[in-house]
């Protein structure tokens, strides 16, 4: 079977997008302050336009296994990531976001702030 030119550099760039899209996931993650787990589990990932309406309220949730919860997170977004590919193909933007109703608390407010998303678009641009 002759592959096209476009073909070969679509099997190429494939895992290279996908392995700096889950190193950023894995950076949001790992940044992420874990007290109940509703702010790590509600990091979104989406193609083309910002993600909602996963959003998870911290009230009258009990304090959670901080690893327990981020490997839950993180298995949430690689499936997504990984999912995504072929839309990613032809979308301008891809979006990292929480929508928490929290988020600004946790990441400005609460102990100076823990800047999630500046840490990792201080790292990824």
């Amino acid at each position: 079977m002759v592959q096209t030119l476009k073909q070969q550099i679509d099997q190429e760039l494939e895992p290279r997008v996908k392995a700096v899209l889950n190193d950023i996931a894995r950076t949001l993650v790992g940044f992420s302050p874990v007290k109940s787990g509703a702010y790590v589990n509600s990091h979104g990932f989406e193609v083309g336009s910002v993600p909602m309406g996963q959003g998870f309220t911290k009230h009258g949730k009990p304090i959670v296994n901080k690893e327990a919860a981020r490997r839950e997170a993180l298995a949430g977004l690689t499936a997504k990531i990984n999912s995504s590919y072929e839309r990613m193909k032809t979308s301008s933007a891809v979006y990292f976001a929480n929508d928490a109703p929290h988020v600004e608390k946790v990441e400005y407010v609460n102990s100076g702030g823990h800047y999630v998303y500046s840490k990792a678009r201080n790292i990824y641009g």
